[in-house]
């Protein structure tokens, strides 16, 4: 009886890897009168990276600050921030005591008590 159950679970084995090693990546290509549809090579894998469309980047916003400074002479392109100051980029929040705003590059600088928040799920919490 053990050797059946060994059999069969070889032959079962044996089934499922095969399973896995036939699935393959195909492309699909559109034109005006047919579609084509062929496997996904060496050479296509480029060309498809190559053709998905370029990430955007989207506003990152300043919500509250009690103070904000702007010192050409120290940093020209940084806006300072202090005191609850909170930003939204998307659906997330980000809340911090101070921070350096750059508007032009869209990025900024958090410092002390950072917290992150998207949603009710997601809590990021940094010094």
């Amino acid at each position: 009886m053990k050797i059946v159950k060994e059999i069969i679970f070889t032959v079962l084995c044996l089934l499922t890897s095969g399973v896995v090693t036939a699935q393959t990546i195909d492309t699909i290509q559109v034109s005006s009168d047919s579609i084509t549809v062929s496997p996904v090579t060496d050479q296509t894998a480029d060309t498809i990276l190559a053709v998905q469309p370029p990430v955007t980047q989207t506003q990152v916003f300043l919500e509250h600050a009690n103070t904000l400074s702007f010192d050409k002479a120290v940093n020209p392109d940084a806006q300072l921030l202090r005191g609850n100051v909170r930003f939204r980029h998307d659906s997330s929040y980000m809340y911090c005591d101070s921070a350096l705003f750059f508007e032009q590059n869209n990025s900024l600088e958090a410092f002390g008590n950072v917290r992150m928040e998207q949603g009710d799920t997601l809590f990021v919490y940094g010094d």
